[in-house]
């Protein structure tokens, strides 16, 4: 019973194009191409991490047909160099855009930093200003209080008998 259970997942595996132990391996390199394709700047060939010079379509992982000689590029159209240049310019693009999509972002964003420092310094200058009418509004207040005291402190020396001009 658990043999027929193993062959049928086999047969599912096959039928989805992996053989059900390299499946996974193979789709994290591929996951692993796409992505570095999103952070590599674009190039004239599309390299993702491998032997220099080694196109995309060179290290692709070979499918269970050509494994076993079963006529890969007849078999398994993506093996085609005309359809890897294809995938390696789409994904080339797609980067591009992606890259596009991130310049218009930051552009975008530093406007609106740009916008609210204006903002902001507007409103720092408002409250500078008011702040500065409050202080010369008192100030007159403040000059007759320290006057006051300063004569008072004066009388205040004579009466111990101490001249303020010799302090």
């Amino acid at each position: 019973m658990a043999q027929r259970r193993t062959r049928a997942r086999g047969r599912e595996a096959r039928t989805r194009g992996t053989d059900g132990r390299g499946g996974r391996k193979r789709r994290r390199q591929t996951h692993l191409a796409g992505a570095a394709a999103r952070t590599d700047p674009p190039t004239g060939v599309h390299t993702a991490p491998g032997k220099p010079g080694q196109s995309f379509c060179a290290r692709a992982p070979p499918h269970r047909a050509v494994e076993e000689g079963r006529g890969g590029a007849e078999r398994n159209p993506s093996l085609r160099p005309e359809t890897c240049q294809r995938e390696a310019k789409a994904a080339q693009g797609a980067a591009q855009q992606a890259l596009d999509e991130r310049d218009r972002t930051l552009a975008q964003l530093r406007a609106h930093v740009a916008d609210m420092e204006a903002e902001y310094e507007e409103i720092l200058h408002d409250s500078l200003d008011r702040l500065l009418a409050k202080l010369r509004a008192i100030k007159p207040q403040w000059d007759k209080a320290a006057l006051r005291l300063h004569a008072r402190h004066k009388e205040q020396l004579r009466q111990f008998g101490l001249n303020p001009l010799d302090l």
